[in-house]
């Protein structure tokens, strides 16, 4: 029975000597010091976005944009034809008619 006992615990050490980690051995993970590369991205594009809103709602504008506007001339008056003379003959204009399309014959 010794001789059993002995033969267990050599294989015992002989197994607890190997190179690789056993079973029951979970790995550790390790901890990041840097953050991520995205998140430096987005960071950067919120605060571009807040820059140029910024910029915007804080530009002086003009409360009114027609009050800008120079002043428009007056009217020209209109011209009415005198009471006596014939009006001007009108001409119909028609618009041009279409060129008919052939296709050629197969």
């Amino acid at each position: 029975m010794s001789l059993i006992l002995d033969a267990l615990r050599k294989s015992e050490h002989q197994r607890q000597r190997q190179v690789g980690p056993g079973l029951a051995v979970v790995p550790e993970s390790q901890e990041r010091s840097r953050l991520p590369a995205w998140l430096l991205v987005l960071a950067a594009l919120l605060a571009l976005n807040l820059l140029v809103l910024a910029a915007l709602l804080l530009t002086d504008r003009p409360a009114d944009p027609v009050a800008d506007l120079p002043p428009l001339s007056a009217p020209a008056p209109v011209r009415t034809p005198p009471q006596g003379a014939a009006p001007a003959a009108t001409q119909r204009v028609e618009p041009p008619r279409p060129t008919p399309v052939t296709l050629p014959a197969r």
